[in-house]
């Protein structure tokens, strides 16, 4: 089984969408689902980077907008 890059994990995470089920927990969910709270806009270096809300992945952040 090969294991995807980081890159990969980071590329298949932008346009993605989470829902908040906790102040401190996001599961992915369909965008199209009336979960969605979160899009994943780009993945960045420096969580300031980002303007309204990010979180922790594998080698940076990916930066939320509200969706």
């Amino acid at each position: 089984m090969r294991i995807g890059s980081v890159r990969d994990v980071q590329t298949s995470m932008v346009d993605s969408c989470w829902s908040a089920t906790s102040p401190k927990s996001l599961d992915e969910v369909a965008c199209s689902s009336g979960d969605a709270d979160y899009r994943v806009s780009n993945i960045v270096g420096d969580p300031s980077q980002c303007e309204d809300a990010y979180m922790d992945t594998p080698g940076g952040y990916a930066c939320l907008k509200p969706w």
